[in-house]
């Protein structure tokens, strides 16, 4: 494993870093344990700088970032460092305590959603841009030393690269850290599982209660809601994401899973009677169809009978065993 003396790792999170020696902090952070314990440091470092709060919590900040890696000898130097940095800084606010407390400090500063049938792009004010799928918000909060935002939904980013302020995707059951990097999320609040699917870059994918996992390019996170556990996998489609083109694909599904992509999209209901739970189909629709000829394609694939209801404008499809 590559080691990095302390005093680099300092100035590059102080911004002091010239360009020239920045490549010796890019090379270091391949290694996946060296790039998992520097997002925890950055934000343990922007923690010192600003906020506040008493001066026990932020020793505790240290002390716990400390016996993290108090194994890893190249970072535990640093960290070493950096306590005495943090006493230093301390002293001279002449007993202001400084400590950055994202939940309470955070403020929307806008958000922006993808209504049933619609594919939006946006761009953030620091240049990263987001594709939402449809019944999607996002909502970013202010940017500050770390850009944050809350995905309910699917989304395709395309994170703007800038090392000093990491950039951090929460979603009701899963976080991830990335600094610059291309990603796909799907956080769908009925579906089994949220997934992760990295196409360029890196980035570490965590819940509060499971050690975060680092996924390369071409590798899939998913985490489990049920079983609250993750798994990694390569992504065997290569055109995978494909739901900003004009079909809606499915591949290796259930009759729910598929009905779920068809009632984002239509902004209908399918109601789903017997049915063989286990069994799982491949194919696609073109959007372009109208919600009956999907529903009437699903029926030829999976060989259930369908029956649709118009109740006052509110359209449901009723799907089950013949």
């Amino acid at each position: 494993m590559m080691n990095i003396d302390d005093s680099i790792l300092i100035r590059y999170l102080n911004a002091e870093l010239p360009d020239s020696e920045k490549s010796v902090v890019e090379e270091w952070l391949r290694d996946d344990n060296n790039f998992r314990e520097f997002l925890k440091l950055q934000n343990d470092w922007t923690a010192i700088g600003v906020g506040t709060c008493q001066k026990d919590k932020i020793e505790l900040a240290v002390d716990k970032t400390m016996s993290r890696i108090r194994r890893k000898k190249s970072v535990s130097e640093f960290i070493a460092r950096l306590g005495k940095i943090a006493a230093v800084f301390l002293i001279f606010l002449g007993g202001t305590w400084q400590y950055l407390n994202y939940a309470e400090k955070e403020s929307i500063h806008l958000t922006y959603q993808a209504d049933y049938g619609q594919i939006r792009t946006f761009t953030l004010d620091d240049s990263t841009q987001v594709t939402l799928n449809a019944q999607s918000t996002l909502k970013v909060m202010e940017m500050g030393d770390v850009r944050k935002v809350y995905l309910e939904g699917e989304g395709l980013f395309r994170v703007k690269s800038d090392p000093e302020h990491p950039f951090i995707v929460k979603t009701p059951e899963v976080s991830l850290l990335v600094t610059g990097t291309v990603f796909n999320v799907s956080a769908y609040s009925e579906d089994e599982e949220t997934r992760v699917a990295l196409l360029k870059g890196k980035l570490e994918m965590k819940n509060k209660k499971r050690a975060g996992r680092v996924l390369q390019p071409g590798e899939s996170g998913c985490f489990s809601k049920q079983r609250k556990l993750f798994r990694v996998e390569k992504i065997i489609d290569k055109d995978y994401p494909n739901w900003q083109n004009n079909k809606i694909y499915f591949k290796n599904e259930t009759v729910r899973q598929i009905s779920r992509k068809l009632e984002r999209w239509y902004g209908a209901k399918i109601v789903i009677g017997k049915v063989k739970e286990t069994d799982k189909y491949r194919g696609s629709f073109n959007k372009s169809s109208s919600f009956e000829q999907a529903i009437q394609a699903l029926s030829g694939v999976t060989g259930l009978t369908y029956k649709i209801q118009n109740d006052k404008g509110k359209i449901k499809a009723f799907l089950s065993a013949r």
